[in-house]
């Protein structure tokens, strides 16, 4: 598991201004976050009638968009499907 802070610190900070946001975003918990990597979200969407189930689609690598054979215009593979819409045999 990964986890991400991000706290904001005044243009004209002293270190102990620093090291004490820095103390303080340690213990409070409020200030983390969990970072999913992009084969967690991509595992976890639903695809059902989504260009991104399409035969169609071609996607870009390590991208969540692409470009279609059928002629229609590149995006996201979560973009509702089209009429020339095609899905893909599982398998």
């Amino acid at each position: 598991m990964k986890l991400k802070c991000e706290i904001e610190i005044p243009e004209n900070y002293t270190y102990q201004e620093k090291f004490d946001a820095m103390a303080r975003a340690a213990r409070d918990e409020s200030l983390w976050r969990e970072v999913k990597t992009l084969e967690e979200i991509k595992s976890k969407t639903n695809l059902d009638n989504k260009c991104g189930s399409c035969v169609h689609f071609c996607q870009q690598k390590d991208s969540v968009y692409g470009t279609c054979d059928a002629g229609r215009c590149w995006g996201t593979r979560t973009r509702p499907k089209c009429l020339l819409y095609e899905r893909k045999k599982d398998g």
